[in-house]
C-alpha cells in the first residue's frame, strides 16, 4: 500500500535518469513517455510534505490502471533535472508502503538489448525508524507491457543522490519501478527526466508549415517577436519540449500569452486558428480566439481545451467576425495547478465571406461608386491620405480608405438650378477621428462655395448608411459629392468609406437630340459628336449624362459609335448618302429618351494620274520599265495601286506593252524615238470615278561603229575580206541583216565595195597603188543611226604565180604498227599572185597501211585511190604565202621490196596560174627498221 506522508522529515529520492550509454555520437535522443500503470494494490501519490494537500503530479489519481502522457523529449537537448516530469526535488514525494508496490512507464520507442539506462536516486532522512541503509528499489523491463523481467535490485543512499548504470538486457517498451525493500513504509521521493540513448540518428523536426498563414513568427523561433507574454515569470522560451524547429512556449505558472490581430479583419469572414499544445501534469488549460470592439469589450469569444497529460495534439478554432470588431486576440492560458503547458507552430487564415455582392443603385451618375476599380473617376485630394484596400469592406471586393488629411470625391458639372440631390454612401471608424460624407456646390470659376450638405460618420463603428440632400441654388456649376477625414492630434482613427450613390430627386427631365449632317470620306472618322447639339434639361448633352444607341443605317459601313458619339465610314464604302437614325437616353432615367438622324455624304476620293517619263530603253536591245505606270497617281490621300484602282490602256504605240503590272515592255529592234502612252485608272468602289494620263517611253538607238579597214589586193581580186568583220552594232557584229552598207566615195574607180556583199573588188588592168574606199553603214531599224569608214587598199604589180611543193617527215625512220606523219608544204615562191585550181597529189609506196590526214582551210579531198591522194582549193596564195597538208601513215606490218616507204608529192603544172613547173614535185623516203 502507497500512502501520501504529510508532515515526514525522513523520506527517499528516487531519480530516475535512463540514459542511453554511448559516446561515438554527439547527439542523443531524449524518449517519449506516452502512459504511465500503476500499482494495483494502489496508486502513489505525489503529496506536498509542507501541506496537507495531496496533488497529481504526472498521473491522475485514479483506482486502476492509467494511460497519460509524461513527457517527450528533444532530440540531442541536454540532460536537465529541473525539468522532472513525475516528482523530484520540488517538495512533492511518492511514499511506498508496501513490498512489491510499483509503477510502470511506457516509451514511445522500443529499446533494444545493449543499450544504457541510468538510475539516479536518494533516500531522504524524514523518519530515522524508516531509514534503513540497505533500502533497495528494482526494475523490470517488458516489451509487451503483459509480461516482465526482472532485472536488478538497487541500493539507495540515504546522503546524496547516486548514479546506478544498468545495461538493457531485452527490448523494451516497459519500465517497471518496484518497491523492494525488506521493511515497509519506505518514504522515497523520485522523478523520471527522461531516457536518452545515442548511436541513433537524430530524427529531423522541420518547423510545422502553414499555407497562408497571417503570422509572423508563427514557431517562436524568434522567441516572443509579435507576442506579449502576461508575466515573464509565466511565459517563456525553452527548446527542451518542442512540437517542430527549435524553440516552443513553456506556461509554467498561472497566467498565459496573447497575439494581438488589429489589421486586415473583414466583417463576416471566417478567421481559422490552428495550434500545437501539451500538458505535463492535470493543468486546465486552453486556446482563446477573442473578438473585440474599439473599447475592449469581447463581443465574440471561441475556446478550446487542451488535453491533461498529452503529448503534442494540433488544435482548431473559428471565428465569424462580428460586426464592430477591431482586435482579435489569439490566447493561451493556463490556472496555476502544478505542471506545465507547452505551446507551437501557431497559424491564423482568413476566409472571406462566400457573397459579398457590390450594393446595387438604380440611377447612380458615379462611375466605380464601389471602388472596385480603385480610384478610377475620383479625385484624391491629398496625395497618399487615400489608399484602396480589400479588407474593410462594405460590399464587393474594394474600398476606400482614409488616413490622414484629406478625402476622395468625384464632380458634377451642367447643373440645373432647384434640381435636388441625395447622395447615399457608407462609412465606418476605426477609433476617434472627425470625418464626413457630403455633398458642396460651387460657382463657375470654383472660387465660392454656394452650399455644402454633409453627414458625419460615427467613430468606433461597423459600416453604416449615410445619405445627404441637397438642392442646387442658383448660379451652380459644379456638385462635389464627397468622403473627408479630418487629421488632429487627437484624431487617430482610420476612415473606410464604400458604395457611393448619387442620383436626381424628382426633376423634370428634358431631353432634345437634334439632326445631324456630316460629309466622311471612306475609311475614316469625323472629329464631331452628334451629341454637339443635343441637349439634356437645356444643357449640352454628354457622354457622362446620356446614353447613346445606334437604331438604324442605310448602309452597314456607315456607322454611329455609342461610346464616343463618332461617325465612322468604313474603307470601301461606295460615295453616297446615307442616314444614321439614333437614340439619346438619360442615363438617371433610362426610359427618357429622344431620336434624331444623321445625315452623311461620302464623297467620292480625288483620283489623280500622274504623267510619267520613264529612264530611256535600247530599242535594239528591248526592256521594261523598272516602275509601274501608277507609281505617282494617287486615290484620295492613298497611293493608286492595283487593289484599290483599275488600270486600263488606252493608246499603247505598236513595240510597246502595257503590262497588268502597270510596267511597260519594248520589244528588241524597235526604232529609237519617245513613245507615249495613254491609260486610264478607276477607282475600284466607285468605277465611275476615273482619270487618264499620257506618259512617255524614250527609246533610245543602238551605238554603231565602224572601224577602217587595210588591204592588199592584185588586179582582177574580188574576195577581199567584208569590211563589216571588225564593225559593231550595239556592241555586237555588225552583218547585212542589220547593217545597209554604201560606198561613199572611192580614189580609183576600179576599186570599189559591193554594198550587197562588203567585198571589195579590183578591176584587170588597175595600176600598182594605194587607194581608198570611204563608205558608210546605218542601223536597219534606225536608218539615220550612222557612221563612217575608210578601206584602205593597195594594188600590187602584176608578175607570175610559181607553185612548188616540199615533202617532210616526223621521224626519219619507222617500224611496223608506228604510225608517221609527213608534211606537205605548198607555197608560191613567185613574184606574182597565184589564183585559181591548185592540185597537189601524194603518193605512198609502202605496204599496206592506214591513212589519215589534216587539210587547212579552204583545201578539200578530191579523190583517194589506194594510197594515192588528190587534194584541191581555189585559194588565191600571194607572193610567199604558203599551206601545209599533213597526211598520217601507219604501217600494217608487212614487208615491200625496199624495206622503206616512199612519199612523193606533185603539184599539178599550171596550178594557180603558174607557168613555171621546175620545182613541182618532191618525195621523201622513211627507213623501215624492223622486218
Amino acid at each position: 500500500m502507497i500512502k501520501n506522508l504529510l508532515s515526514s522529515k525522513s523520506y527517499f529520492v528516487l531519480l530516475w535518469l535512463l540514459l542511453l550509454g554511448g559516446v561515438m555520437q554527439a547527439n542523443t535522443i531524449k524518449e517519449k513517455i506516452v502512459g504511465t500503470q500503476v500499482s494495483q494494490y494502489s496508486l502513489p501519490s505525489f503529496g506536498n510534505e509542507n501541506s496537507s494537500n495531496t496533488t497529481s503530479d504526472g498521473c491522475t489519481t485514479v483506482s486502476g490502471d492509467v494511460n497519460c502522457v509524461i513527457s517527450d523529449f528533444n532530440c540531442g537537448s541536454s540532460y536537465n533535472y529541473a525539468n522532472n516530469l513525475v516528482g523530484g526535488w520540488d517538495g512533492y514525494y511518492a511514499k511506498f508502503y508496501d513490498i512489491g508496490d510499483y509503477v510502470t512507464l511506457k516509451l514511445e520507442h522500443t529499446l533494444s538489448p545493449g543499450q544504457i539506462l541510468k538510475i539516479k536516486w536518494k533516500q531522504r532522512d524524514y523518519n530515522s525508524s524508516y531509514y534503513q541503509s540497505d533500502s533497495k528499489m528494482s526494475i523490470s523491463l517488458s516489451e509487451t507491457g503483459s509480461s516482465y523481467n526482472f532485472l536488478s535490485n538497487y541500493t539507495t543512499s540515504n546522503t546524496n543522490a547516486v548514479f546506478t548504470t544498468v545495461t538493457v538486457d531485452q527490448p523494451t517498451r516497459y519500465i517497471k519501478i518496484q518497491n523492494f525493500n525488506s521493511i515497509s513504509n519506505p518514504h522515497l521521493d523520485f522523478l523520471v527526466d527522461g531516457i536518452t540513448y545515442s548511436n541513433t540518428t537524430c530524427p529531423t523536426t522541420p518547423i510545422a508549415t502553414c499555407a497562408g498563414n497571417l503570422l509572423s513568427n508563427p514557431s517562436f523561433e524568434d522567441g516572443f517577436t509579435g507576442y506579449t507574454p502576461w508575466s515573464s515569470t509565466t511565459a517563456n522560451i525553452q527548446s527542451d519540449w518542442v512540437n517542430s524547429g527549435n524553440k516552443a512556449v513553456v506556461l509554467s505558472s498561472g497566467g498565459g500569452f496573447a497575439r494581438y490581430i488589429t489589421d486586415n479583419l473583414t466583417i463576416g469572414s471566417t478567421y481559422t486558428f490552428k495550434a500545437y499544445a501539451k500538458i505535463h501534469g492535470t493543468i486546465d488549460a486552453k486556446y482563446i480566439l477573442k473578438a473585440k470592439d474599439s473599447a475592449g469589450n469581447v463581443i465574440g469569444n471561441e475556446s478550446i481545451s487542451i488535453a491533461k497529460n498529452s503529448g503534442y495534439n494540433l488544435y482548431t478554432l473559428s471565428i465569424v467576425i462580428p460586426a464592430g470588431t477591431t482586435t482579435l486576440a489569439l490566447v493561451a492560458q493556463r490556472d496555476n495547478d502544478h505542471g506545465n503547458v507547452f505551446l507551437d507552430d501557431w497559424c491564423l487564415t482568413y476566409q472571406p465571406p462566400s457573397s459579398n455582392p457590390v450594393v446595387s443603385c438604380p440611377g447612380n451618375l458615379m462611375a466605380n461608386s464601389s471602388f472596385e476599380n480603385d480610384f478610377t473617376g475620383w479625385a484624391q485630394w491629398t496625395p497618399g491620405s487615400s489608399a484602396i484596400q480589400s479588407t474593410w469592406v462594405n460590399s464587393g471586393a474594394k474600398a476606400a480608405k482614409l488616413t490622414g488629411t484629406g478625402g476622395v470625391a468625384q464632380s458634377f458639372h451642367n447643373l440645373t438650378p432647384g434640381q435636388v440631390y441625395t447622395l447615399k454612401a457608407y462609412g465606418k471608424i476605426h477609433g476617434n477621428v472627425s470625418s464626413s460624407i457630403g455633398l458642396k456646390v460651387w460657382n463657375s470659376d470654383y472660387t465660392s462655395v454656394l452650399d455644402q450638405q454633409y453627414s458625419v460618420i460615427a467613430n468606433n463603428s461597423g459600416y453604416n448608411l449615410y445619405t445627404v440632400t441637397l438642392t442646387i441654388p442658383a448660379g451652380g456649376a459644379h456638385l462635389e459629392a464627397f468622403a473627408w477625414r479630418n487629421d488632429s492630434s487627437s484624431n487617430t482613427g482610420t476612415v473606410f468609406v464604400d458604395d457611393f450613390c448619387l442620383t436626381k430627386v424628382n426633376a423634370t427631365i428634358t431631353i432634345v437630340a437634334n439632326n445631324d449632317t456630316f460629309s466622311i470620306p471612306m475609311g475614316t472618322t469625323n472629329t464631331t459628336s452628334v451629341l454637339t447639339n443635343d441637349t439634356l434639361n437645356g444643357n449640352v448633352a454628354t457622354l457622362t449624362n446620356v446614353n447613346i444607341t445606334q437604331v438604324s443605317t442605310t448602309n452597314l459601313g456607315v456607322t454611329l459609335d455609342p461610346a464616343t458619339g463618332l461617325t465612322s465610314v468604313a474603307a470601301g464604302t461606295p460615295a453616297g448618302t446615307y442616314t444614321i437614325n439614333y437614340k439619346i437616353c438619360d442615363k438617371t432615367s433610362t426610359a427618357t429618351c429622344n431620336n434624331a438622324t444623321v445625315t452623311v455624304t461620302v464623297p467620292s476620293l480625288s483620283i489623280d494620274a500622274v504623267t510619267e517619263t520613264f529612264p530611256a530603253i535600247n530599242g535594239t536591245s528591248g526592256g521594261t520599265t523598272a516602275t509601274s505606270v501608277l507609281l505617282n497617281d494617287t486615290l484620295g490621300t492613298q497611293a493608286a495601286t492595283l487593289t484599290n484602282v483599275n488600270l486600263t490602256a488606252i493608246t499603247v504605240p505598236t513595240g510597246l506593252t502595257l503590262n497588268a503590272s502597270g510596267t511597260i515592255t519594248v520589244a528588241p529592234n524597235t526604232p529609237a524615238g519617245n513613245y507615249n502612252v495613254t491609260y486610264k485608272i478607276c477607282d475600284k468602289v466607285n468605277p465611275a470615278n476615273c482619270d487618264t494620263v499620257t506618259s512617255t517611253v524614250p527609246v533610245t538607238a543602238p551605238a554603231i561603229v565602224a572601224v577602217d579597214d587595210v588591204y592588199t589586193i592584185l588586179p582582177g581580186d574580188t574576195g577581199i575580206p567584208n569590211v563589216l568583220a571588225n564593225d559593231k552594232l550595239n556592241g555586237s557584229s555588225a552583218t547585212l541583216g542589220n547593217v545597209n552598207i554604201t560606198q561613199l566615195s572611192t580614189t580609183n574607180s576600179g576599186v570599189t565595195l559591193n554594198p550587197a556583199t562588203g567585198l571589195i573588188s579590183v578591176a584587170t588592168g588597175t595600176p600598182a597603188g594605194i587607194y581608198t574606199v570611204n563608205y558608210r553603214i546605218c542601223d536597219k531599224v534606225n536608218p539615220a543611226n550612222c557612221t563612217t569608214a575608210n578601206a584602205v587598199v593597195t594594188v600590187e604589180n602584176s608578175t607570175e604565180p610559181d607553185m612548188t611543193v616540199k615533202v617532210s617527215a616526223s621521224a626519219a625512220t619507222y617500224s611496223a604498227f608506228n604510225d608517221i606523219d609527213t608534211f606537205y608544204k605548198v607555197s608560191n615562191i613567185g613574184n606574182g599572185r597565184a589564183t585559181g585550181r591548185v592540185t597537189l597529189t601524194v603518193m605512198i609506196t609502202a605496204e599496206a597501211g592506214d591513212i589519215s590526214f589534216t587539210l587547212p582551210q579552204g583545201w578539200r579531198l578530191e579523190t583517194q585511190v589506194g594510197m594515192v591522194l588528190t587534194f584541191v582549193t581555189n585559194k588565191s596564195f600571194a607572193p610567199s604565202a604558203n599551206d601545209t597538208i599533213v597526211v598520217n601513215y601507219t604501217s600494217y606490218g608487212g614487208f615491200n621490196a625496199n624495206n622503206a616507204a616512199v612519199f612523193n608529192a606533185i603539184v599539178s603544172p599550171g596550178s594557180g596560174g603558174e607557168t613555171n613547173t621546175t620545182n613541182n614535185a618532191a618525195n621523201e623516203v622513211i627507213q623501215r627498221i624492223n622486218n
